[in-house]
C-alpha cells in the first residue's frame, strides 16, 4: 500500500464508502484490516483498544423504609 499527498480541492466533499473487509463481522467494529489503514495517519500515537471486562456481582436488597 502506499500513500501521496493531494490536493484537498481533489478529495473534499467527496463520498469513499469503507471497504467490507474494514467490518468486522459483527457489524459494530472494524478488523485489523482498517486499524492497518490507519495506522499511518496516526504515526505512532494510535490508540490502544480495550474492553470492558463483566464481573457480576451479587444483588443488594433494598433496606425496608
Amino acid at each position: 500500500m502506499s500513500y501521496q499527498f493531494t490536493a484537498l480541492e481533489e478529495v473534499a466533499a467527496k463520498t469513499r464508502h469503507m471497504p467490507d473487509g474494514f467490518i468486522a463481522a459483527s457489524g459494530t467494529d472494524v478488523t485489523d484490516a482498517f486499524r492497518g489503514y490507519l495506522a499511518p495517519l496516526f504515526g505512532s500515537g494510535m490508540p490502544k483498544i480495550a474492553r470492558l471486562q463483566r464481573h457480576p456481582v451479587a444483588a443488594i436488597a433494598a433496606a425496608p423504609p
